[in-house]
């Protein structure tokens, strides 16, 4: 659980560096290999609580940063529907 959100925290962060920003490839600082474990356990942590809008909310912020825009789009919707303050 820790780990959970010590990588919810490190999304966070990486919205927060790339907000405003149009180019959605990855943020120099962060590994691809790490981006792609954090995506792994965020999809895990959906697997175990499914009505979790922040779950969906860290998902969506990988799957952003990684250039999956379709992907992280349908996150933002799914997050958007379980708790308005992630539209």
């Amino acid at each position: 659980m820790f780990r959970y959100i010590l990588l919810s925290l490190f999304a966070l962060l990486l919205l927060t560096a790339c907000r405003g920003n149009e180019d959605t490839s990855i943020n120099p600082a962060i590994d691809r290999t790490e981006l792609e474990q954090l995506l792994d356990d965020n999809t895990k942590a959906i697997q175990l609580l499914p009505n979790s809008a922040f779950a969906y909310f860290n998902r969506e912020v990988s799957y952003r940063a990684l250039g999956q825009n379709q992907l992280a789009d349908a996150d933002k919707t799914m997050a958007c529907s379980l708790d308005t303050q992630y539209c």
